[in-house]
């Protein structure tokens, strides 16, 4: 066997199964191993897909909160706005709603289509005024989803904190009138 075609050719000479050995079997010496071995490299490809951060705003500045569903329609109706009812379907996925901010990972075959029908799209009038789709950013905002999320969390905490702190205050007040 050719030792440059063989994979061995760098391993030690593995023993036989314990069946076959013989009593006077000695293993031959290892063949070192090189200390500089080439490596291959590979460009790994890029993602298929991008995430992109929009955010649902109303004209009268009035919060306007967004769940999954909720930011479905919208968006459904942004794109349906756009490209028609019968434009071939754009790929995306809701990954995350707060408040009024959506998280959406997009293919990103869709994505100028996609972002250019949101932000396009004129929205319609609710109660409290018109809502449309603002966008945010994108690409590699994701890893700050988890610290947004802590930071809207410590916000509500301490909003419930001084709400209870000034209930506790009107409290006293009545107790010392």
């Amino acid at each position: 066997m050719n030792p440059e075609l063989s994979t061995t050719a760098t391993c030690p000479e593995r023993p036989p199964p314990a069946a076959f050995i013989k009593a006077n079997y000695v293993p031959k010496e290892s063949t070192p191993i090189p200390k500089k071995q080439e490596t291959i490299e590979k460009e790994t490809p890029s993602s298929l897909w991008t995430d992109i951060y929009i955010e649902l705003v109303c004209n009268t500045f009035k919060p306007y909160n967004c769940d999954t569903f909720m930011a479905h329609t919208h968006i459904a109706s942004a794109i349906s706005a756009k490209l028609g009812q019968s434009a071939p379907p754009l790929t995306y996925l809701i990954v995350s709603t707060c408040d009024n901010v959506c998280w959406v990972c997009v293919a990103k075959s869709d994505l100028l289509k996609f972002v250019d029908s949101v932000t396009s799209w004129e929205g319609y009038d609710i109660p409290i005024g018109r809502i449309t789709w603002n966008y945010k950013g994108g690409s590699n905002w994701m890893c700050l989803l988890e610290e947004y999320e802590k930071e809207k969390a410590k916000e509500k905490a301490e909003n419930e904190k001084k709400e209870k702190e000034e209930k506790e205050k009107k409290e006293k007040e009545k107790e010392k009138a």
